[in-house]
């Protein structure tokens, strides 16, 4: 993991405007695709990438995420360890959640944007 410096966001939270429709997932990855080199050429120092959640990059979306990945600078992910019922996991597994995101980040550096643990009685927590 790296400390946050400047990076361009093509979009943000389209894993939960997308979901399972395959069709719109090509359609960004074609557009994401088709604005990467102009942006890279104008700001050529700061990563273009992708914003995610946690439970999208390893989840459902998971193939289409990594698709947008393969063409990004880096991994950007928001990390809220819940599963998609909104119920708060155990802080055990959090070093193995991040092993998990190098792993996917496959040597590009990886951003955490927001991260956390909720509290409250909703959602198992304390």
């Amino acid at each position: 993991m790296q400390p946050f410096r400047r990076s361009r966001l093509v979009t943000k939270w389209m894993a939960g405007k997308l979901r399972d429709d395959q069709e719109k997932w090509t359609q960004f990855a074609r557009f994401f695709s088709a604005v990467r080199d102009p942006i890279t050429h104008k700001y050529p120092s700061i990563p273009i990438d992708v914003k995610t959640t946690w439970n999208a990059t390893v989840g459902a979306q998971d193939s289409a995420i990594a698709q947008l990945n393969r063409q990004a600078d880096a991994l950007m992910v928001t990390y809220y360890r819940m599963d998609e019922a909104l119920q708060v996991s155990q802080p055990l597994q959090v070093s193995d959640d991040f092993a998990r995101l190098a792993k996917i980040a496959d040597g590009k550096p990886v951003f955490l944007l927001e991260t956390g643990f909720p509290s409250g009685m909703a959602n198992g927590s304390s």
